[in-house]
């Protein structure tokens, strides 16, 4: 007796059989939770379901790829005269696919319609209160009909698995030699398909939530969102936290302390601070008059201090740059709040420091606030936003964070021709420079545009010209300096071609770094590697005058300092001050580094180790540690800082 179908035919009907009901489970989704607005409008779902389809994908090639397996035991069972014991295990493995997935599934539905983001891991903290849930379960929502919906699709999904499982085997015990070398050619061709199914294709960046940010309108990405997907994403984050982390954090100040504290170190004369669960939320006036120029933020990849002329390092990298600090506002003493471009994305437009443990922007929780971020404050003054990159967008989940807080129009290596594509991170910064600074030309203005270079990262494709550093001078550097030293001539290159032009005449340039470079430096810290120059320069002397400015900062100062150039009353929450302004200096940056959060001042920095449960103070003079100093004040900023951020990312009250 021959098989009714082939391996392929199954696996083709097991993988439509699970997208029709989980595209059947999305309508639902909707139709439960689609806000009045938008019920009898469903234009903006039509992408619910195209971005719907990679999530849907990789859950179904996750399963599809358990069904291999449990295939594979079937075959190896039906040699050994075990055929029922391995054609009832794959029964069991289907039941148990079904009752997990679609009751998670389904049951989110009205999680979500409940507290308007899809389940995560923060249901697991209230396993101890099942009395109180399922009594508010049962009195708020249609349990019966539930149930029965749940039991409904658990029952088509294991039926139709079982009929094309029964017609892709036999009972004919037969030994054949041919059919196992046929089935475990497809297995092997399959195996693979699945695995970049459940990555979410061929791309630099594996599947995470921030794919489903594919508009404004927030309900529509959250359609997309697969919920199974979104709470297993969710529980893997944290695993990885934990397993970093070690222990837990245990908290030294309540929140009030904690209010207390912040606030002490960053209020400045002209804030006053607004009700609400986030105590940094405040409404700052200048005290000057609003001026509208362009603003043009260049986010620098790896473009540490430490390689920069003009703060007094050698070697000396950076002639274009030290050129325009001579012609704008070159600010000294600024440090990077932490050691990943998934912060320093965050840091710079936000003024928010960096997370300890995972980024913040890989957290399902950045998905479900908005920050107060400088093209979001912009966009209300009547700016247009957008944002360059020449590379995957989706890494990090970049776009998502970008469209979530005031990016309108975004431009990555899907934006450049194939020609352009000659990195391996995708287009080098010159030609990301040249695209922008065309695309500005006939951009309306005012206008906020931002650009992340990119040829300053391992592997250092550039032209050979520009590697001039020797292995032998520089065995650890070489590689790096010649990185910067392109960048270098790629922002000079840029400005050059741009400063006679009408709208370069009325717009500010803020050059600023997303993180350092790794010196090899063996000390918990190495605060050099957290240098970041800071510079603002305009081609109009009108807009800025040039000084250098010592006061010491981090990135979540660029944002009040900027909107302290720009004028007038804003509303923000940042971890920072204006650096221009006379009052309120906090004078040190707080930083994460893996396991280790830090305080940087004028002559020392402090480390305290999270996992190892101890602190030290080191010199920066000489990285040695310094005895016979009351270490009571650094604990008091660190521990501030580190708790209130790990509490308001679990209480999602760092933004509006």
């Amino acid at each position: 007796m021959k098989e009714k179908v082939g391996l392929v035919s199954y696996i083709v009907y097991q993988y439509l059989l699970l997208l029709v009901l989980m595209t059947i489970n999305k309508l639902l989704f909707v139709y439960v939770n689609i806000p009045l607005k938008d019920r009898g409008d469903y234009g903006d779902y039509i992408g619910s379901f195209e971005y719907g389809l990679i999530f849907d994908s990789a859950l179904s090639s996750y399963i599809l790829l358990g069904s291999l397996v449990i295939y594979t035991f079937y075959k190896v069972l039906s040699a050994i005269r075990l055929e029922m014991v391995g054609r009832h295990l794959y029964y069991l493995y289907c039941f148990a696919i079904g009752i997990i997935f679609f009751s998670i599934m389904i049951l989110d539905i009205w999680y979500y319609n409940t507290f308007n983001h899809h389940a995560d891991i923060s249901i697991f903290g209230y396993t101890g209160h099942m009395n109180e849930i399922w009594s508010t379960f049962w009195m708020e929502y249609p349990v019966i009909k539930i149930i029965l919906w749940i039991l409904l699709t658990v029952v088509t999904y294991t039926a139709c698995s079982i009929i094309n499982f029964n017609k892709v085997t036999n009972r004919n015990l037969k030994f054949n030699f041919l059919e196992i070398i046929k089935s475990s050619l497809i297995i092997i061709v399959a195996i693979p398909i699945f695995v970049i199914s459940a990555r979410g294709g061929i791309t630099g960046a594996t599947l995470t939530w921030g794919r489903a940010e594919f508009s404004q309108n927030y309900f529509a990405n959250q359609t997309a969102l697969n919920g199974v997907f979104a709470l297993f994403q969710s529980v893997d984050v944290n695993r990885s936290m934990e397993k970093r982390n070690a222990d837990s954090i245990k908290k030294r100040f309540t929140s009030e302390e904690l209010q207390t504290n912040i606030r002490g170190y960053l209020t400045q004369p002209q804030d006053t601070y607004l009700p609400g669960k986030n105590v940094l939320r405040r409404v700052t006036d200048t005290q000057k008059p609003i001026i509208k120029p362009n603003i043009v933020m260049v986010l620098m990849e790896s473009f540490m201090g430490a390689n920069v002329g003009v703060l007094g390092y050698e070697p000396d990298l950076t002639p274009n740059y030290n050129r325009l600090a001579k012609e704008g506002i070159i600010f000294k003493n600024i440090y990077s709040t932490g050691k990943r471009s998934n912060r320093g994305v965050v840091s710079a437009i936000t003024g928010y420091p960096s997370s300890y443990g995972q980024a913040l922007i890989k957290k399902a929780v950045a998905g479900r606030r908005t920050f107060y971020s400088i093209p979001d404050i912009l966009k209300d003054r009547g700016y247009e936003t957008s944002f360059y990159y020449g590379g995957d967008i989706e890494f990090d989940n970049m776009k998502a964070f970008l469209v979530r807080n005031g990016i309108d129009e975004i431009y990555d290596v899907k934006s450049f021709s194939k020609e352009d594509k000659i990195i391996a991170w995708g287009v080098p910064d010159d030609k990301v420079f040249d695209k922008m600074s065309d695309d500005l030309k006939g951009m309306k203005q005012p206008f906020f545009t931002e650009v992340f270079t990119l040829s300053n990262h391992s592997p250092y494709d550039i032209p050979e010209k520009f590697k001039t550093h020797s292995k032998k001078e520089y065995p650890k550097m070489y590689k790096k300096y010649d990185g910067v030293a392109f960048a270098d001539y790629a922002i000079g290159r840029f400005t050059d071609s741009i400063k006679d032009e009408e709208w370069a005449k009325n717009t500010i340039f803020v050059f600023v770094a997303d993180h350092g470079a790794n010196r090899s430096v063996p000390i918990e810290i190495d605060w050099k590697k957290f240098t970041n120059p800071l510079l603002i320069w305009s081609p109009n002397k009108k807009l800025i005058k040039p000084q250098m400015v010592e006061t010491l900062g981090s990135q979540a100062d660029v944002l009040p300092t900027l909107m302290g150039i720009l004028g007038g009353e804003y509303e923000h929450s940042t971890w920072g001050q204006n650096l221009l302004s006379k009052g309120g200096k906090k004078e040190f940056a707080y930083v994460v580094d893996t396991q280790y959060v830090g305080i940087i001042d004028k002559d020392y920095i402090y480390i305290e180790d999270i996992v190892g449960k101890k602190d030290k103070l080191l010199s920066k003079e000489n990285n040695k540690e310094v005895e016979n100093i009351d270490l009571k004040n650094y604990r008091k900023k660190t521990r501030t800082f580190l708790e209130l951020s790990i509490e308001q990312e679990k209480e999602g009250t760092f933004g509006k």
